[in-house]
């Protein structure tokens, strides 16, 4: 799921291609993954997007964007 949020803003112009395995990391780092049910793992994606979203919010400022 970060990683999907992390290449779509790298592909997008808003993070450079080296903050992408940094926002995989992060986003795995805000998540509890510990849980293994059907409901869990949603709720961890949920969560692992919303993580790299925030991460690109943060990154995205003054990234220069490719034309």
């Amino acid at each position: 799921a970060a990683n999907e949020i992390a290449v779509n803003a790298f592909v997008a112009g808003e993070i450079r291609f080296g903050d992408i395995p940094l926002c995989i990391e992060t986003a795995l780092e805000r998540v509890d993954s510990e849980q293994l049910s059907l409901d869990a793992v949603r709720a961890a994606d949920r969560a692992a997007r919303e993580a790299a979203r925030v991460f690109v919010a943060q990154r995205s400022t003054g990234v220069q964007r490719s034309v």
